[in-house]
Order: C-alpha cells, then structure tokens, then sequence
C-alpha cells in the first residue's frame, strides 16, 4: 500500500548551514532515513556496487543520489565508499563476487499501485537527492517496461530488521 500524501517530502531535506552540501543529521536522527522520498526512479546495469558488492542486472538493488550516499551520517570519506553505514553491517570480511560483504538496508519503492523491496547497494552519482536508480528487473517489476527509462515514485528506507 502505497503511504498517504501526508507522509510524502514535499521540500528538499534541511542543508547544514556549516555544510551546504550535506543535511543536518545525526546517527539518531537521520532525515534520509525517517521520510518518504518523492522523485524520480532511472534503472541502470547493475555490477560491483559503491558498497563493495557484486550484483547482476537480474538483482532487486538499487542506487541512491550521490548527495544521500556521502552525507549518510556516519560516513566519513576515506576513499573506501564501503565502509559507508548506507551499506549495511558487515558481515563477511572474505567477500567478493559470490559472497556479499554487507547486509544492505532495504527500502520499498511505489509506483502507482504497485511496490517492490529492494536492497540499497550503489550511489548514483546523476540523480537528484530524492531519486532512486534500479536495476532493469526492478524497475520492470515496479514500472512493468524498461522502455519508459523515467517516472515517478515515492519511497521510504524499511526499518532495520525488516525483511
């Protein structure tokens, strides 16, 4: 079920004044996590995500904005975007193609009526801060046709431990 207009984040998340290219947040109040985004859902092909794990284009993952991925609270830049806590707890430290080395986070992604969960795994580096970037088997599960490249959606980040 698609959440009610009320929920839906009508203006941009709050900047920083300090910092005008990241949100005012903190790890418990994080303002990426608690709303519900309205913007734009692209699809993209999907392989070794910023999160450090490999995908296929057959995968229900999905990239989120740039702007969202760097100003995830708790990331600080070390030039490893895996250590980023929007990657989820590791949980494997001999990782690589076959075994992932997080846990991603989720979060469900409407469109019209339809929904689909997927596993956030990847920054999108061309999308607006409330966009979100799927891989060509979600975006067709949700959207029904690659073909259409662009539409609408709203989405909110699942609460941690939701399937």
């Amino acid at each position: 079920m698609m959440p009610s207009a009320g929920s839906v984040s009508a203006t941009p998340v709050p900047l920083d004044s300090d910092n005008q290219d990241c949100p005012i947040s903190t790890n418990d109040s994080n303002p990426f996590r608690t709303i519900t985004h309205k913007g734009d859902m692209t699809w993209y092909s999907q392989g070794l995500g910023a999160c450090g794990d490999t995908y296929n284009n057959s995968s229900m993952t999905a990239a989120v904005s740039k702007m969202m991925y760097d100003c995830w609270p708790g990331y600080t830049d070390t030039g490893n975007p895996n250590t980023n806590p929007i990657c989820g707890p590791m949980i494997s430290d001999s990782c690589g193609s076959i075994i992932p080395c997080h846990e991603p986070l989720t979060a469900t992604v409407y469109h019209g009526e339809n929904s689909i969960q997927v596993k956030i795994v990847d920054r999108c580096t061309h999308c607006q801060v409330n966009d979100i970037d799927l891989t060509p088997a979600a975006f067709s599960a949700l959207a029904g046709n690659i073909g259409i490249g662009r539409t609408n959606v709203t989405w909110k980040f699942n609460k941690i431990g939701a399937p």
